[in-house]
């Protein structure tokens, strides 16, 4: 997978076209740039789902390996 750093005005107007936007790094954003694609997605109705640590986050999702039955 080919990582790109997506800037928070891009995931912000990717929002106002989408209800679901995947992007990666996140790690990149300080706290006040992910306020702006955080606030636009809660006034649309979309989803965000960054692909790392987004410390703002209403819900977080891990995957993790599990042994077998």
């Amino acid at each position: 997978m080919l990582e790109l750093r997506v800037p928070a005005a891009v995931v912000a107007a990717l929002v106002d076209g989408v209800d679901l936007a995947a992007f990666t790094g996140p790690r990149s954003l300080g706290v006040a740039e992910q306020r702006t694609p955080a606030v636009r997605a809660r006034q649309r109705g979309a989803v965000l789902l960054p692909l790392g640590p987004w410390p703002s986050a209403d819900v977080a999702l891990r995957c993790t390996s599990g042994s077998g039955p």
